[in-house]
């Protein structure tokens, strides 16, 4: 008998020709983010709700005898699929940056690097291998763009660097002139006599 298992665009196959003929119909689960099925049953969640409160994803585990989940693809969900996962035991391989994500269960698994192994990755090159000291940080103004922009000072700071300016800028900004300038000493120039 053979077994089914869901894909990363939550394609439900049974079977290798299945996997690779993209007419091949199974059971698709539309998850917040990729397009619409054109095959098979469909769904649906909405953002912010997860799959895994839904009765679907139960179902898809007891009845359709799932062996694997591949995803979420967002870190907003990724929790609550782990821990759903984890109570009906089976393998998760989620695909999001959560530090704390694998600590849920044995069921649960990362393919994704964290927010601070990114940052200190690359603190340690630019440092270690590239022999740069003095570093300045524009980041985005939003929860990704400020977390990664922290984790980047300790790290800089922790293999010796020193971080000299710090700005962030508009999620939605069209230009950054403003915020470089700021970054560069050269926007308050009523207050410097050298311009």
């Amino acid at each position: 008998k053979e077994v089914p298992y869901v894909s990363l665009d939550g394609n439900q196959f049974t079977s290798f020709e299945q996997r690779v003929n993209p007419s091949a119909t199974g059971k698709r689960i539309i998850m917040p983010g990729l397009p619409t099925a054109r095959h098979g049953k469909a769904l649906e969640s909405d953002m912010p709700s997860c799959l895994s409160d839904r009765p679907e994803f139960e179902e898809l585990v007891r009845k359709d005898k799932v062996i694997a989940i591949l995803g979420p693809l967002f870190s907003s969900t990724s929790v609550a699929a782990a821990y759903k996962a984890e109570e009906l035991g089976v393998p998760i391989l989620a695909l999001s940056r959560k530090e704390e994500l694998t600590a849920i269960g044995k069921n649960v698994f990362r393919n994704c690097l964290t927010s601070k192994l990114q940052a200190y990755t690359l603190a340690d090159y630019m440092i270690n291998k590239m022999n740069m000291k003095s570093f300045a940080i524009l980041a985005p103004e939003h929860s990704y763009g400020l977390e990664m922009a922290y984790l980047f000072w300790d790290a800089v700071e922790k293999n010796g660097g020193e971080i000299r300016g710090y700005e962030v800028y508009e999620q939605d900004a069209k230009t950054f002139s403003r915020p470089i300038k700021r970054l560069v000493g050269r926007y308050y120039l009523e207050a410097r006599k050298e311009f």
